[in-house]
C-alpha cells in the first residue's frame, strides 16, 4: 500500500493506492471527515383506551422522543369505509415529549388512531391503536327478526300515566304474540339488555324478556299493575325476544317500553 499526494484544483488531496486500485475520496469527505450529523429518528408511541361510550371523550396519550417541546404532531384516524388514513386533528409535543389529544366518536364501530410526527423530509409514526366505540341502541328502531301481533314504534302510556312514544305493543285483538331481534351479527355481539314490561287496561296479563329461548324476565299484570324493570348480561346471545299473552277477550295491552341493548356496532 501507498499512499502519494496529488494536487487538484489548488488543493492537496490524498490518494491511496491498494493492489494498483486508486481510491480519491470526494472534496465534501475530504473537507469535513468528522461532522456529519444526522439527526435521530423520532420516536412515537400511542396509547387508548380499549372502549368507550359513543358521545363520550375518548383521550388518546402517547410520547414522542428526541423532539423538542412545542414540535407539532398530527392524529390520524383510519376511515374503514374508504381504506384511508385522514388528519382528525394536531397537538404539540409537551413536556418530556409527552402528547394528548381528545376525541368525541359520535358513530359506534371500531377505529384506528395514530399519530404521525412531520421531518424535513418524511415523517415518522406510531402503531395504529384500536378503539372500540360502544352504544346504546333502542330496540323499537331496530330491525326485526321476526314478529306475531306486536308492532314497533308505538305510543305506549305506562302505569303511572307517563307518554312514551318508543313502545313495543301487543296487538289488543290477539290472546298472544312476540317480537324478536337478532343481537349478534358479523360485527360484534350485544352485551347488555336493559328495558321496562309494562301493561295498561284490565284483567290479567303476562310479559317476558327471553334470551335464546330462556326466559330472564317476567311479570304478571293485572288490572293495569305489575311493571317491572329488566337489565340483563346478554353476551354470546344470538336472539332476543318480547313476548306476552293474555286473558282472552282481556282489553289489556302488554308493552315493552325505554328498550335498548348494549352494542359495538
Amino acid at each position: 500500500m501507498r499512499r502519494f499526494m496529488v494536487r487538484a484544483a489548488g488543493a492537496a488531496v490524498a490518494v491511496l493506492v491498494t493492489a494498483g486500485v486508486v481510491t480519491v475520496p470526494s472534496s465534501t469527505e475530504a473537507a469535513t471527515p468528522h461532522r456529519a450529523v444526522y439527526a435521530r429518528a423520532a420516536a412515537v408511541t400511542l396509547k387508548a383506551p380499549a372502549r368507550v361510550d359513543k358521545g363520550n371523550r375518548l383521550v388518546l396519550t402517547g410520547t414522542v422522543r428526541n423532539r423538542a417541546v412545542g414540535t407539532p404532531v398530527v392524529v390520524q384516524r383510519m376511515l374503514r369505509y374508504v381504506g384511508e388514513w385522514q388528519n382528525v386533528g394536531r397537538t404539540k409535543v409537551g413536556k418530556r415529549g409527552a402528547v394528548r389529544f381528545v376525541d368525541v366518536p359520535h358513530r359506534a364501530g371500531d377505529r384506528y388512531y395514530r399519530l404521525v410526527v412531520p421531518t424535513k423530509h418524511s415523517r415518522v409514526q406510531s402503531r395504529a391503536v384500536l378503539v372500540t366505540v360502544w352504544e346504546w341502541i333502542d330496540l323499537s328502531e331496530l330491525p326485526f327478526h321476526e314478529r306475531v301481533a306486536t308492532f314497533q314504534r308505538q305510543t305506549v302510556y305506562d302505569q303511572s300515566a307517563e307518554r312514551h312514544e318508543d313502545g313495543i305493543l301487543a296487538d289488543r285483538v290477539v290472546d298472544s304474540g312476540y317480537m324478536e331481534w337478532e343481537v349478534r351479527d358479523t360485527r360484534g355481539a350485544c352485551t347488555r339488555v336493559q328495558a321496562r314490561l309494562t301493561a295498561s287496561g284490565i284483567d290479567l296479563a303476562h310479559g317476558r324478556l327471553v334470551v335464546d329461548g330462556v326466559v330472564v324476565a317476567a311479570a304478571e299484570f293485572l288490572d293495569g299493575g305489575g311493571e317491572i324493570g329488566v337489565s340483563k348480561d346478554i353476551s354470546g346471545a344470538d336472539l332476543l325476544r318480547f313476548e306476552w299473552d293474555k286473558q282472552a277477550g282481556s282489553s289489556t295491552s302488554p308493552a315493552m317500553i325505554d328498550s335498548s341493548i348494549y352494542c359495538p356496532f
